[in-house]
């Protein structure tokens, strides 16, 4: 119960679930349908982190919620991979695609890929600096010329580089 309970913390999901008729007992139809994208996103970090991996894939978690529910999120991953797990005592870590720009700074790196070959890898830092992008995702270029899609990595013991990738050609 007490993991449970975390979990929910991590995933921003506690008022969601108080909302819902029967909290956890309530079925959310076939493919989540009664519930809005960001609460269907957060559900499935929830299950995901509940299920403790060593690896955490995760395609676009952060696109349909706020910005305030971003950094809950944000620090929720950040602790997830720099924590051990408690039952192996081995560490985590998370591959995350993301989309929004602004969040690069949140990661340690970016790996630009296009036409299926890698153009840059390197530290969130750089690869802010090099783009002219900010750290807030202002600057000179804007998110749109830079790139379509991005996929970042938080800093974790587990991979000694880490991992981030932005294709040019953007989804699909």
């Amino acid at each position: 119960e007490a993991r449970l309970q975390s979990v929910l913390a991590q995933s921003a999901m506690e008022q969601d679930l108080e909302a819902l008729p029967l909290k956890l007992e309530t079925e959310v139809g076939e493919r989540g349908v009664t519930l809005s994208g960001g609460q269907q996103q957060r559900l499935a970090l929830a299950r995901a982190l509940y299920s403790a991996p060593a690896l955490l894939l995760l395609d676009d978690p952060l696109s349909a919620v706020d910005a305030r529910t971003q950094r809950t999120l944000l620090s929720s991953l950040t602790s997830y991979v720099t924590t051990l797990d408690e039952a192996s005592g081995t560490k985590r870590a998370a591959l995350v695609a993301i989309n929004q720009l602004h969040l690069v700074s949140s990661f340690d790196r970016v790996i630009e890929i296009g036409d299926g070959k890698i153009l840059r890898d390197c530290p969130a830092t750089e690869y802010l600096k090099t783009t002219g992008l900010s750290a807030d995702g202002e600057g000179q270029q804007t998110v749109d010329d830079v790139a379509d899609s991005v996929e970042a990595r938080i800093p974790s013991p587990t991979l000694s580089n880490g991992g981030a990738a932005h294709d040019k050609k953007g989804p699909g």
